[in-house]
Parts: structure tokens; sequence; C-alpha cells
């Protein structure tokens, strides 16, 4: 009557069932999803939680962690990765439970078809000769030329400034003549023009005889 409790132990074979039951969750293979995103736009790279016991963690081209080559990883296992050159390569979310581990996803970034990234920016052109220097010493050359004929003629200008400044300042300051009619005041530092009245220069040429 306990015939169906009965196990085949003797020719049994468990092994196939436990693998079974093990690569039933477990995938050690996923399919690979390209992505071609925009330059320097922001790629989200979800990683799905396929067990609630298993361990996550990403990795990045050339075997680095999630915050290698400046990505950063969310709270919800999201990965955030700025496009560009660097960034290119595959993506993998790892996951571990029981001393197994697969891929939970894998992304490929690439550069979309037919070069639409073209230059990254802050990538300068190098000319035709392949340097710079030809340039540079034509700059410091004519910098050279530029920069003394420029202070001496801003000096000669301040000099000019100052003597009109002190002109002015002489004339607006002369003094009184004392009521004694001795002495007089300071002569200004600017100079009269020649040919004054016939007056003036009849008292000039006559003298004491």
């Amino acid at each position: 009557p306990h015939s169906t409790w009965l196990q085949d132990v003797e020719g049994g074979d468990a092994r196939s069932r436990c693998q079974r039951a093990r690569s039933g969750g477990a995938e050690t293979e996923v399919a690979e999803l390209t992505l071609s995103p925009a330059l320097h736009s922001v790629v989200r790279l979800p990683c799905p939680r396929r067990s609630a016991w298993a361990a996550y963690s990403w990795e990045r081209p050339g075997g680095g962690g999630a915050a290698a080559g400046g990505a950063e990883q969310l709270p919800d296992l999201t990965l955030l990765v700025v496009a560009r050159r660097g960034a290119l390569g595959a993506y993998t979310c790892w996951a571990t439970e029981n001393g197994f581990r697969w891929a939970a996803v894998r992304y490929r970034l690439r550069e979309p078809e037919g070069g639409g990234w073209g230059r990254e920016e802050g990538a300068a052109t190098p000319p035709p000769g392949g340097s710079y220097w030809p340039q540079l010493v034509a700059v410091a050359a004519l910098l050279a030329l530029t920069l003394p004929a420029a202070a001496a003629s801003a000096l000669v200008a301040y000099r000019a400034r100052s003597k009109v400044r002190g002109c002015a300042a002489a004339a607006g300051g002369v003094e009184k003549a004392p009521l004694n009619g001795a002495g007089g005041g300071e002569r200004g530092c600017c100079l009269q023009m020649d040919g004054g009245s016939g007056a003036d220069r009849e008292r000039g040429s006559g003298g004491v005889r």
C-alpha cells in the first residue's frame, strides 16, 4: 500500500535534478544589449534583480567597478554613464548567490554608425605641420614689438598731462601784492608770448641816459 513512497536509491540520479534546479534561476549567459547614445548624453543602465538573495555588482570596460571612469551607481543598481569615447565597451551587472556568479544583464555602448560623434569637444585639431611652435614664435615676436611702443606712448601722455596740471595750479594761486608795494608775487610757470604792445616795447627800449 505504501509503494508510491518508495525511492529508487540504487538507480536514481539526483545530480541532474540539482543541476536543473540551479540552472533554472541562474543563467550564465545573457543576451548583450547594444546602445548607441548621443555624445555627452547620460545613459541609464538598469540591473534587474532576478534573485532577492543575490549580491549585485557592476563591471565596466577594462575591469573597473561602477565608480571607475566617472560612472555613478544609484541605490536601485541603475548605472549612470556619460557617453564619450572613453566609456565605450561592455557593462555587465553580475549577481552572486551561494558561491555562484552569473550575469544578470550586459550592455554594450558603441558609437553610432557613420561616426556620428565626430571629434569630442575640447580636442584641438593640430596644424598641418603637426606643431604649434611657429605660431607661438610669431605671437611672441609681435608682443615684443607692440608692448614697448604702447608703454612709451602711455608714459609720454602721462608726462604731458602732469605738466598741464602744474601750470593750471600755478596760475590759479597768484598771490596778492602787499599794500606798501614792496615785493611781488611769484611768477607763474607759463611763459609770456612775444609780440607785446608798442608802449611796452618803447618802455623797454628807453633807459636812463
